[in-house]
């Protein structure tokens, strides 16, 4: 777990960012991201699952949708 994470190569496994993770054009990712804010440039490559927090208090906007009935 960090605070921030500049990713270039390939990392296989669970990513915990605190605020912000940025995939460079180079980085391959295999797994679970957990983080505030997410940036990739073009050429970046996922495969997994991504879940975006909002702080201590917000949830995520599609989860308080649903619980709003949205």
């Amino acid at each position: 777990e960090c605070k921030n994470s500049e990713v270039s190569g390939l990392i296989e496994g669970k990513i915990t960012v605190t605020q912000l993770l940025n995939l460079k054009a180079s980085s391959k990712i295999n797994g679970a991201i957990v983080t505030n804010k997410l940036s990739i440039e073009p050429g970046a490559i996922f495969t997994g699952n991504c879940a975006m927090n909002e702080g201590e208090t917000g949830g995520t906007t599609a989860a308080r949708g649903k619980e709003e009935g949205k």
